[in-house]
């Protein structure tokens, strides 16, 4: 939970906030890219990106920080709380907490879901609660139902969630105790989200649902639950003991063992909706452990605990090291100091961009000719991108459709053998750009060790070009530059000039680079 935040959404959530204050409105057509510019866009998480800008306005990334942590280590506390109320000694809930806070691998980010995670928790404690004590007024409870669930839909669609649980709970009263009026209750949550969102959210947030399955082959985060990844393994031995004690607790509490199924079977499909199903599962363990004898229960959390410290010793630690509240790898900060030192050239060209690039590139760059970011409005792209990269010649096709002069790119991992520069002979290993990005149309204007910026030649001056082309000096190709170098084709003066400025621009040569000259 006290990771540092590494998330590279919650920029373009800061623009849409940045916006609305600006405006005076929430935003709902889209004004960050040259692709949607103008195209409806709901923000279905206005409120939470609001409070973003406001934390991040007065105490920046350590203010988010803290904000995640926080309300991430309340929705722990709560269900520690529940676990206790659920029939466990304050250790044996602790741990089986701990267990819970390591399945929770996607959303111990900073994300909108956060708050989602919270409310659900406070939401079955306080289903739980109803249940041991009898129903109380039905109309304070379903106007409580129906304000908590209007706030809940301006912060994440993680609602939708609550409202699969509020129904269980519901439909076993109503079946119990033959009283169908606790069903006012979902009825009262859902007539209050849906006028939250409104008739156009409403059918965003369907949509959306439609589209995972495409979109999970695009992004990992949507993609279905994968036991070979070792960070997802304390959601399956979750998922184990909550099945076996669902089994065990078929009849006690149906409520809660069909919406956890419910809950599992969406994590399996979609990796990012794993927190719910943990809550549900591990309050299903706690109720069945809870009927154990004392020793059998002891002898369990001294197992929970061994696994729990295994993984952590194994995993939390390496996340903790760098003592950040902010992990920069997944946004490309010096690229975009770079595009904003160089705007008055390229500020008007239009970009395309790495897709989980563009929240950060369109908070740091306003105004900007951005292809894509994070929002669902960009599905459609992925699918065109995905046919793009299959060849150059299709790649080529994509970025004149496009009108594209500015390409921001990832460090790829695509080479191929290709003739050594010189009249030596010989193969060298030589960049995917090579071929999709080739010269002279496309001159390399900036490298890190995170990507490249390309600009196509014709859309700057001259002079311009030949003053940021790097020529021979280019990320990942430096067998390609020793080998001219050894054979005369690339002028030592030339690269040696590029090492200077790339040791303006970056600080020391990478030990590689030393190593050609």
């Amino acid at each position: 939970m006290a990771v540092p935040i590494s998330n590279p959404d919650i920029f373009w959530h800061l623009s849409a906030a940045r916006r609305a204050v600006e405006t005076g409105s929430v935003p709902t057509s889209d004004w960050l890219s040259f692709t949607m510019r103008g195209r409806p866009w709901v923000d279905f998480e206005w409120l939470q990106g609001l409070l973003w800008h406001g934390v991040h306005g007065a105490a920046g990334m350590p203010g988010l920080w803290a904000l995640k942590s926080a309300v991430l280590g309340a929705a722990a506390w709560a269900l520690w709380r529940l676990l206790q109320r659920a029939g466990l000694a304050g250790s044996e809930a602790a741990g089986l907490t701990l267990a819970w806070t390591l399945a929770l691998s996607s959303a111990n980010d900073l994300r909108p879901e956060n708050a989602s995670l919270l409310l659900f928790v406070l939401l079955l404690s306080a289903l739980e609660a109803r249940r041991a004590s009898g129903p109380a007024a039905l109309a304070r409870e379903a106007g409580a139902c129906a304000a908590g669930f209007a706030f809940w839909a301006c912060l994440h669609p993680g609602w939708a969630y609550g409202l699969v649980l509020l129904c269980a709970y519901a439909a076993e009263e109503a079946l119990r105790a033959r009283r169908p009026s606790a069903l006012a209750l979902p009825a009262a949550a859902a007539a209050a989200a849906f006028l939250a969102v409104g008739p156009t959210g409403l059918g965003v947030l369907v949509r959306h649902a439609m589209d995972l399955g495409a979109v999970a082959r695009f992004l990992n985060e949507w993609k279905p639950a994968d036991p070979s990844d070792w960070r997802q393994w304390p959601f399956f031995a979750l998922a184990a003991a909550a099945l076996a004690a669902g089994w065990a607790r078929r009849r006690s509490d149906p409520a809660l063992g069909a919406a956890a199924l419910f809950f599992l079977a969406s994590a399996l499909r979609h990796v990012r909706t794993a927190p719910y199903f943990s809550t549900a599962a591990v309050v299903l363990v706690a109720l069945a452990a809870a009927e154990l004898p004392a020793g059998r229960r002891r002898a369990g959390l001294a197992a929970v605990l061994a696994l729990c410290a295994a993984f952590w010793a194994g995993s939390v630690p390496r996340a903790l090291r760098s003592a950040a509240f902010f992990d920069p790898a997944f946004v490309p900060v010096r690229l975009a100091e770079f595009l904003a030192r160089e705007k008055a050239a390229l500020g008007a060209l239009r970009m395309y961009n790495t897709w989980h690039w563009g929240g950060y590139l369109g908070w740091r760059l306003p105004g900007g000719e951005l292809f894509q970011d994070g929002r669902y409005i960009f599905h459609p792209l992925l699918e065109e991108k995905g046919r793009a990269l299959k060849s150059p010649e299709a790649f080529a096709a994509f970025l004149s459709e496009h009108r594209v002069d500015l390409v921001v790119l990832e460090r790829g991992n695509w080479a191929r053998e290709m003739p050594a520069p010189g009249k030596g002979g010989g193969t060298v290993r030589r960049p995917f750009y090579i071929d999709y990005l080739p010269e002279p149309g496309w001159l390399m204007a900036y490298w890190d060790p995170q990507g490249y910026a390309f600009v196509r030649r014709s859309a700057v001056p001259a002079e311009w070009a030949r003053e940021h082309a790097y020529t021979a000096l280019r990320l990942d190709d430096l067998e390609a530059a020793e080998a001219g170098l050894e054979s005369g084709a690339v002028p030592r003066g030339v690269f040696e000039e590029e090492v200077r400025r790339h040791e303006r621009d970056m600080g020391p040569s990478p030990d590689s680079v030393r190593t050609v000259l």
